[in-house]
């Protein structure tokens, strides 16, 4: 029969584990989630870019400003 401190260790080793299994998959998701909100905020700056060189035709970024050119 063990002793109380050893199944006291026995569970705080347990305890620990689960923890630090836990913030592993915490800290995963964390970057998960930041790489996403990288990646979105690239998809917005192109399709802003986008809109605007339809919203501006004049501008020079635009591709091919004489297509848009008001008469």
């Amino acid at each position: 029969k063990k002793n109380r401190e050893e199944v006291k260790d026995e569970e705080e080793e347990k305890n620990q584990k689960i923890r630090r299994k836990r913030g592993g998959e915490e800290v995963e998701k964390e970057k998960n989630e930041k790489t996403y909100l990288r990646h979105l905020s690239r998809r917005i700056t192109k399709a802003t870019a986008c809109s605007h060189i339809l919203a501006f035709p004049s501008s020079p970024t635009a591709a091919s400003p004489g297509l848009f050119q008001a008469t």
